[in-house]
């Protein structure tokens, strides 16, 4: 069913990028790819206003540590986001977070937040709030179904980061991931915009077996400028 869904939403994202349905995937990413290598080669990170310049909204996400890759949105519901690489790895984002992991062909893990967390905007986290929320994990590549887990989200305050090839200062909120089963702790982390609450980087990981997901923002989905950019 996870495969099948994937398929599914990805002939859509062809659909909505005007391709016709002959046409390949691979003809879909090598255009958007012109376009970002193009810019690249003029200067790399890119700018602010080169990335905006991108025909698709488009996060710059590392994989376990791993060569920076650009992802593409695919997928836009409510406040979901659905994000393809060239590779055809993916996941599925909600208000910043990474709520779904896929590879080439299934799905690896899947979150089913409490109400409370899922009602709980990272945009609305303050300096010293501290909220502990519980919540399940289900590890599909592994069949582990309701794994119990917590996550303690603390709003940490302001931290430079390197974004758009600028030191910007961005609010940074923590949440601490604890699954006693599998005897796992990580802290996922996320820097914002506290004038818009925009998320614009996030490092996370949801499990043993789940790949740490590092992302920044090139061009977001919605119409929101950077405090940190000048008008």
């Amino acid at each position: 069913m996870a495969a099948m869904k994937h398929t599914l939403l990805f002939l859509l994202l062809l659909l909505a990028a005007g391709c016709s349905t002959n046409q390949s995937e691979k003809s879909y990413f090598d255009n958007f790819y012109e376009t970002y290598l193009a810019i690249k080669e003029q200067q790399n990170p890119l700018t602010w206003q080169q990335g905006q310049s991108l025909p698709y909204a488009s996060i710059r996400t590392m994989v376990n540590d791993g060569t920076p890759v650009l992802m593409v949105l695919g997928y836009l519901v409510d406040n979901q986001q659905k994000w393809y690489s060239k590779n055809r790895f993916s996941f599925t984002s909600e208000n910043g977070r990474v709520v779904q992991v896929y590879n080439v062909s299934s799905e690896i893990s899947s979150i089913r937040p409490s109400p409370i967390w899922q009602n709980l905007q990272l945009a609305s986290v303050k300096l010293n709030q501290v909220i502990t929320i519980p919540m399940f994990i289900d590890f599909l590549s592994s069949k582990r179904i309701d794994v119990k887990a917590s996550v303690r989200i603390q709003g940490d305050g302001y931290e430079e980061r390197q974004l758009f090839g600028k030191s910007v200062r961005l609010f940074r909120v923590s949440e601490q991931l604890t699954i006693p089963s599998m005897n796992f702790s990580y802290t996922n982390y996320y820097w914002k915009d506290v004038s818009t609450g925009f998320i614009w980087e996030s490092i996370q990981k949801w499990g043993p077996d789940v790949p740490k997901i590092h992302y920044q923002v090139i061009k977001p989905w919605i119409n929101t400028i950077p405090e940190f950019i000048a008008p």
